[in-house]
């Protein structure tokens, strides 16, 4: 099975989920790992598809657990792209394993126009900053990290 893609229609922002399945490597068999690139989420919207239902309908564990994220890739902190990330985390008991966040200076003028936009901001900190539970890793535009073996972004 190859890796497989799920465009999901959240609305006004972008969720996309990428899973990479078990993988054998030489003779080192590798874990699947699931990326969740931006977030948006409506619950309770008939137009747009609900995230969290979404997630752990279809990534569960053996024992019927949901499971942990391997990688969030925030591609910059608009509300849009940010949307339910407390629900997510803290809610939902979803771990973060690898955040991922482009270098930006960006800070919410102010907290108007949808309920969750303080929380989610406050989570969005909480994931990049020092005492974060995943591990992070700042990009710049500029720059191409070497992970692993070789250079350039290996995901």
């Amino acid at each position: 099975m190859g890796v497989i893609f799920h465009f999901l229609n959240a609305g006004s922002g972008d969720c996309t989920i990428v899973h990479f399945p078990q993988r054998t490597c030489g003779e080192r068999t590798k874990d699947e790992r699931i990326m969740l690139v931006d977030l948006c989420t409506h619950a309770n919207h008939e137009s747009y598809e609900d995230v969290f239902a979404y997630y752990k309908a279809h990534f569960r564990n053996a024992d019927g657990t949901t499971k942990h994220i391997f990688r969030f890739v925030c591609s910059h902190p608009h509300h849009d792209h940010i949307c339910g990330l407390k629900e997510l985390f803290y809610d939902n008991g979803i771990k973060i394993w690898n955040f991922w966040d482009l270098e930006h200076s960006f800070v919410p003028a102010d907290f108007d126009g949808h309920p969750t936009h303080k929380e989610d901001w406050k989570a969005y900190n909480t994931l990049g900053g020092a005492s974060s539970p995943a591990t992070v890793l700042h990009v710049t535009r500029e720059s191409t990290p070497a992970i692993g073996m070789g250079s350039g972004l290996v995901i």
